[in-house]
């Protein structure tokens, strides 16, 4: 009789239309649902966009308190040269 798909494989053939297909069947439409892969593609740009923002926000806020914290050295230096004269 030849070889003959399994069961799980028989099932997807039939849902996808293939079967029907092979048989010569009329009217009969493929019944696979598929993710839409524009709404995926978006959602997925922005995803990537919110990341790239949160790290922008990151290193300008690290950037911020590395200035701070360099002034504020700065400062208590001149503040201690100022005492020494």
């Amino acid at each position: 009789m030849g070889a003959q798909p399994s069961d799980a494989v028989y099932k997807l053939i039939k849902i996808t239309g293939d079967y029907h297909q092979f048989k010569g069947l009329k009217g009969v439409e493929s019944t696979l649902k598929v993710k839409d892969a524009d709404a995926a593609a978006v959602a997925k740009e922005a995803a990537v966009k919110a990341a790239a923002d949160d790290a922008e926000k990151r290193k300008a806020a690290a950037a911020k308190a590395k200035a701070d914290e360099e002034a504020a050295e700065d400062q208590a230096s001149d503040e201690a040269a100022a005492e020494e004269a």
